[in-house]
């Protein structure tokens, strides 16, 4: 016999023996709970128009896929204007008629008065548990009412195995706040008061701040946020502070200058630079009314520091270095968190004048300042710079060892860190370059998805410009090029500091080399060197290095050699390997082709010999075919090492990835690379035919196939093209 049995509440019988013994089969309600798939359909048959994916979002998101819920709201849509079914949705809720009528009818109104008592006062509360609502009503039984609640299934959902906190369906908690307006008013400010005061004493701040604010206690939440702020600053927790800090009325907040300079901090690194100076003019008000008083000071120090790391957004290292001694003089020694992000800005100032030794010291008493306080989550970001520094001088090892401590350290906060994404963009860096390619594509796209996943758009152009640099050199120029167009979107629309931008011009440029789009690459690089500065910074460096790749692309190998010539001196001279290892490799490659064969495998086996000890790989590897035919010529250098390079470059040329230095959907065939190396040499089309013994017509016909091949229209084009791809030495 099979019994069925359908009711709102679990029926008087022994489930649990039932359930043991496999005798039952129950469909609860997250079973019966609508896709956003079958949202849009139901809402379509009704209104008869499709939703847009975020509208259907919304709504999913409100009716929590309850079919009744959204069979009201579909029909509360029904005969509206297509223009207006956006805003309807944002604006439902459980106070809306539909719902209000159905759930007073059905659920509420069939409930003893204390029960109805106990919803609607515990309705203010996001999270509920037997402890808190017991404080909040003011009467004992909380656990076992919210186990009521749940086995007569009212709308409140488990959020733990344990089932210690649940929380409301949200148009059910929407309709009893209504109620408890409406019945006693006044009583949701008494009842907030009392839900932040326990949790103060529970220790869980954000929510006695979140509370202390709704309940209206502006003393009270103040002091709660600056008990906070330096806790949430050094989680990053950007948004949340600015939102409390913003939240309360402006006459107070600007008398509270450790406010405005923790919502100064934040708002930098939010993108909001435009609206700084506000929040730290009114906190240089603050300290000038006690100067010199250790309050004054901290204040004063605090402000610097800030507008220290605004500076070094906007490129101006002259006002980062000054604003950041200041603020070290200011601050005290115990004011941690800010004499940390000073000590931080300078030592990125420096290293973007390329003085390693400053930046180098500038970060280790970073790490120093976050130790002496036990702050163990303020050394992840040194570590990352430390890292970065590491690579520089070609420490690979050093590099990867900071990364990992630093990520481990991340990985302590069951939160999650928002530095994690930049931590993978700079562990997966270091690991491409030793050619440990699975890992480190995984950790990039690990990085790309952590800051998607946290909305970390300060950090977002770096992370992907990293990983779309990896899938270029994978032959991947499809993911290359969404992943780079990503990071010049957000580029665009975030206030970003120069060394983000310049590592997104310099993808953008190395992509159109290797898609072949030589005179893109050359109108940046004229446009480059008209405006670059005759010593550039370190951070341009990179840029030069680019210039030169465009240069070699085009055949102007001298210039290009010019170019590398002062990075190679500049990078010896401040013992920059991880630069210098880069500059000769290249050079190799433009001696090669300015017919230089010896000078060329000098510089190569020279370059080699520095990146055996770290095991560089990548940085040959990724030349492709013209440096394979210079490492077949380097006597010198390791067996092994050579192997390694030249498996790395196999490495690229999986299923579905094109031959390393190749990005042709349909490759050349024999006669037609011979054609090639002959228009390379500058040949007309009588001297091809007859060297290679065919007529002016096949020779005509064979350029016409290499055109569209390489996507070009002329022999200049398709001679630059092919030595972008590697096709041509």
């Amino acid at each position: 016999m099979h019994l069925v049995v359908a009711a709102r509440a679990d029926p008087p019988l022994p489930l649990a023996r039932l359930r043991a013994r496999g005798q039952l089969i129950e469909i609860r309600s997250s079973d019966l709970r609508f896709t956003p798939q079958e949202t849009a359909a139901l809402v379509a048959s009704v209104t008869r128009f499709d939703l847009s994916p975020d509208a259907v979002a919304t709504l999913d998101a409100r009716a929590e896929g309850w079919a009744a819920g959204l069979q009201m709201a579909a029909l509360s849509l029904q005969g509206r204007p297509r223009e207006d079914l956006g805003e309807a949705i944002a604006s439902f809720s459980g106070s809306s008629r539909h719902i209000a009528d159905y759930m007073v009818d059905e659920v509420l109104s069939r409930q003893p008065a204390e029960i109805q008592a106990f919803l609607m006062r515990t309705a203010v509360l996001e999270r509920l548990s037997g402890p808190l609502c017991e404080a909040v009503v003011g009467q004992t039984g909380g656990q076992a009412t919210l186990e009521y609640l749940d086995r007569a299934n009212l709308f409140v959902t488990p959020l733990d195995d344990g089932r210690r906190w649940y929380r409301y369906h949200h148009l059910f908690a929407d309709l009893l706040r209504a109620r408890l307006d409406e019945l006693e008013p006044g009583l949701a400010v008494t009842l907030h008061g009392r839900a932040s005061d326990w949790y103060e004493r529970n220790g869980l701040a954000h929510e006695a701040v979140h509370h202390a604010l709704a309940a209206g206690d502006i003393q009270r939440a103040v002091r709660l946020i600056e008990g906070q702020a330096e806790s949430v600053l050094t989680w990053g927790e950007y948004a949340t502070l600015v939102a409390w800090v913003e939240s309360l009325p402006w006459e107070v907040a600007r008398r509270r200058g450790w406010l405005c300079v923790c919502c100064g901090w934040c708002l930098v690194w939010l993108g909001r630079g435009s609206e700084v100076e506000r929040w730290l003019g009114a906190a240089d008000a603050v300290a000038h009314e006690s100067p010199g008083t250790p309050a004054g000071d901290r204040v004063a120090g605090g402000a610097a520091a800030v507008r220290a790391r605004r500076a070094y957004q906007q490129g101006d290292p002259d006002t980062t270095l000054a604003q950041g001694a200041l603020a070290l003089r200011h601050l005290p020694q115990d004011g941690h968190l800010f004499r940390v992000a000073a000590a931080h800005m300078v030592g990125d100032a420096c290293f973007d004048r390329g003085d390693l030794a400053a930046a180098e010291e500038a970060w280790l008493e970073e790490m120093r300042t976050a130790e002496r306080h036990g702050e163990a989550g303020l050394t992840i970001y040194p570590l990352r710079a430390l890292a970065m520094l590491y690579r520089e001088r070609g420490a690979l090892r050093r590099a990867e060892e900071a990364c990992r401590l630093a990520l481990r350290l991340a990985g302590e906060r069951s939160a999650g860190h928002w530095w994690h994404g930049r931590l993978c963009a700079a562990l997966g860096e270091i690991l491409w370059e030793r050619g440990e390619r699975d890992e480190a594509l995984r950790v990039l796209r690990d990085g790309v998805a952590h800051d998607e996943a946290w909305s970390e758009t300060q950090a977002m152009p770096g992370t992907y410009a990293s990983l779309a640099e990896a899938l270029r050199a994978d032959g991947d120029l499809a993911g290359a090029e969404a992943a780079l167009a990503t990071a010049e979107r957000l580029v665009r629309a975030t206030s970003q500091p120069p060394r983000i931008r310049s590592q997104v011009e310099v993808a953008r440029v190395r992509l159109w080399l290797s898609q072949g789009r030589t005179d893109l690459a050359e109108r940046w690089a004229l446009g480059w060197q008209a405006r670059a500065a005759p010593v550039p910074a370190l951070m341009q460096e990179a840029e030069e290095v680019a210039c030169a790749r465009v240069l070699l692309s085009l055949g102007r190998h001298a210039k290009a050699r010019a170019l590398l010539g002062t990075l190679e001196a500049t990078s010896a001279r401040t013992g920059r390997t991880g630069r210098l290892v880069e500059t000769l490799a290249l050079t190799a490659l433009a001696r090669r082709l300015a017919g230089d064969l010896v000078g060329a495998v000098e510089d190569i086996e020279r370059a080699l010999a520095l990146a055996e000890p770290e095991g560089r790989v990548r940085v040959f590897a990724d030349e492709g075919v013209p440096m394979a035919a210079l490492l077949a010529q380097a006597r010198r250098a390791s067996p092994a090492q050579v192997a390694c390079i030249l498996a790395a470059m196999r490495g690229s040329e999986g299923p579905g990835r094109p031959r390393a230095g190749t990005t042709l959907a349909e490759p050349l065939s024999t006669r037609e690379q011979e054609v090639l190396d002959l228009l390379a040499r500058g040949l007309t089309n009588q001297e091809i035919a007859g060297r290679l013994v065919i007529t002016v017509s096949t020779v005509k016909s064979h350029t016409a196939s290499i055109y569209g091949k390489l996507a070009v229209k002329s022999r200049r084009e398709a001679v630059a093209r092919a030595r972008g791809l590697g096709i041509l030495s």
